[in-house]
């Protein structure tokens, strides 16, 4: 299994994310993640596995990057593209 470094700041475009793991952030909406853009946030269920939380990560970016770039990507766009790429980065 390959572990993938989590930065604890991300940047999109010309926005900085803090990284933050808290399982209070997300309480009962049954989410993995989320990104906030007032709050300059991303946040991650620390309770699920390693390969979840990665394409967690990966989601919540590139919802960052679509509307950062104004690319209108749907959440069912975003969820094939966060785990194609967790898929390709875990398998290379």
């Amino acid at each position: 299994m390959i572990t993938i470094k989590v930065p604890r700041k991300i940047k999109i475009g010309v926005m900085e994310f803090d990284v933050r793991y808290d399982d209070d952030l997300l309480p009962d909406r049954n989410f993995t993640g989320e990104i906030n853009f007032r709050k300059q946030y991303i946040v991650i269920a620390p309770s699920y596995c390693e390969n979840y939380r990665s394409i967690s990560l990966w989601h919540e970016a590139i919802h960052g990057i679509s509307t950062q770039y104004n690319l209108s990507l749907d959440d069912k766009d975003t969820d094939r593209l966060a785990n194609g790429i967790a898929d390709f980065v875990k398998n290379n």
